[in-house]
Order: C-alpha cells, then structure tokens, then sequence
C-alpha cells in the first residue's frame, strides 16, 4: 500500500508543481563597465524570484502600466567578483530577472542604485490594457470601446488544459491504483 502512495505522490508532484508555474518575462540584463543594456526578453511561464535573498540595496526593476503605476518591483545586484584565489572582479556580466506578466504592463523599467532611470523597455505589444490600439479577448470582456469596436465576447475564455491534466492525473492515479490492487489479490 505505500509503495502504491509514493508512486501516485510521484505522479502528482510534478503536475501539482508545473500548474503553480505563471505567465513571467524572462529579462536578461547585460552589465558592461557601468552600463545596463537589454539582451533579451522573453514572455514564457516560470516561478516568480522569491523576495528573501533580495538586497535592501542596489539597481531595481520595476514593471509599469500605461498611468506609470508600479505592478511589481525588485532590487537586485550584478555579480562582478569572482570568488577564489585571486578574487577577480568583472567588468562585463549578464543577470536574468524574472518579472510577473501582467496583463496592464507597458514598460519595465531599470533603474540605477542612486534611482536614476537606466533603461526602459517597451513590453506593451504583451499587454491587455485598453487603449493600446489592440482588441484582445480581456479587452472585449471589458468591453474596451477604444479598441474593440463591436466585438464584444459572450463568455470568458477559459483555459481547459489546466482542468484537463488535472483530471487527467486523478483518473491515471485510479487506474494505477486498481491495476496495482488486482496484481496483490492475485498472489495473494
């Protein structure tokens, strides 16, 4: 019977795991003598960074909607030492930054340790927010005149494929289940 729990405990962790994953831009940042630049970003679904290890100091990102309110912010630091015998300190260096999706962002925003502002990268070609110019299906729910002329949504789109897998996973756990049940009753 345990063997049979940790078999279904190892089904379901993964799946449980991979559910709590969220829509996340993935910013690497490039470090080079004093000066931040974009090398990358990525819109995909990951964990968000946890708020415990970050500094009290340093550069910040801040992710912002179009009436410059904040969604989110960070502070973090580059790493430029290399720790061994001799320490060695860099002057070029790249850090990857993940900041929640959110469906009103318009830029996100760095700024420097003494708070002046570095770079700004446009993200609204990702957003919902109305009066971007573009009719998306949050924005035909909130029935957004400015860009959705008449295209008005009866229900929400709702995202199945979570319930699916999750239902999917439960039904598999049972068939295991009963199959593993079956084979102990035979020898028995």
């Amino acid at each position: 019977m345990i063997k049979q729990l940790l078999i279904m405990l190892l089904i379901l962790v993964p799946v449980s795991l991979a559910i709590d994953m969220e829509k996340v831009y993935f910013v690497e940042l490039n470090y080079d003598n004093d000066i931040i630049s974009l090398n990358n970003i990525d819109l995909n679904f990951s964990y968000v960074q946890n708020r415990i290890n970050m500094p009290e100091q340093g550069y910040k990102i801040e992710l912002v909607d179009a009436n410059h309110n904040v969604k989110y912010n960070y502070t973090f630091n580059f790493e430029l030492f290399v720790s061994g015998a001799p320490v060695l300190e860099l002057v070029e260096t790249t850090k990857l930054l993940i900041v929640p999706y959110n469906f009103a962002a318009k830029e996100i925003e760095v700024y420097s340790p003494e708070s002046e502002l570095l770079l700004t990268i446009d993200v609204s070609e990702h957003s919902d927010y109305c009066g971007d110019g573009k009719c998306t299906d949050i924005e035909q729910l909130l029935e957004c005149s400015e860009d959705c002329e008449g295209e008005i949504l009866e229900e929400p789109p709702t995202n199945y494929l979570k319930y699916i897998i999750i239902l999917s996973v439960i039904i598999l756990s049972l068939i295991l289940f009963i199959l593993i049940k079956r084979k102990n009753n035979i020898y028995e």
